[in-house]
């Protein structure tokens, strides 16, 4: 992280830069090159963050505490433990079958009434509808929740998950490795 360009350019030959690492804290990344993300992703990028199922190393809802802390929502998504996996796999892959059936994940959930920022829904978990297109009456708890979320920023986007994928692929639990990108 500390070899990270200082200076958009050094990004330019990117279209999408995916931070899923939940281990690597966007504070240990200097002003400098958080502010050569932003003015790539102003320019066209577009920056992608998927919570970590544990820990809070983005700090949403908290000022000063890196350098994209004023990007991002200032209300922190709500933390959903003991998600089933298979309630979310629809979103995740093509197949409904997982090696640990009751394998459980966390979620982050975002409320849109709490969206500022410019910050808008973009990504909600799978549910059952109504004939009449809304959710059906005994819809899940975490049915039709928002997971992730997007902003424009100039002429590119900045999107925030709330699933953490690099935990799901990690734990091998279909071959290929969930998620699968033309799915998700």
């Amino acid at each position: 992280i500390e070899a990270f360009p200082d200076r958009w350019e050094g990004l330019a030959m990117f279209d999408s830069i995916v931070w899923v690492d939940g281990s690597i804290a966007p504070a240990r990344l200097s002003a400098e090159s958080a502010r050569a993300i932003e003015q790539w992703t102003e320019r066209g990028g577009n920056f992608v963050i998927a919570l970590p199922a544990s820990g809070d190393p983005w700090s949403i809802g908290i000022e000063g505490r890196h350098g994209f802390s004023g990007l991002l929502p200032s209300v922190a998504p709500t933390r959903i433990d003991d998600v089933a996996v298979h309630d979310i796999l629809p979103m995740l892959s093509v197949s409904n079958s997982l090696r640990d059936p009751k394998a459980k994940t966390r979620l982050g959930l975002f409320e849109e009434a709490t969206l500022d920022r410019g910050w808008r829904p973009f990504i909600a978990t799978p549910a059952t509808k109504a004939p009449n297109s809304t959710l059906a009456a005994d819809s899940g708890p975490i049915d039709g929740k928002i997971v992730g979320i997007r902003r424009e920023l100039g002429f590119g986007h900045m999107t925030l998950l709330g699933i953490d994928v690099e935990e799901l692929s990690a734990r091998a639990l279909q071959v290929p490795a969930i998620p699968q990108g033309d799915v998700f």
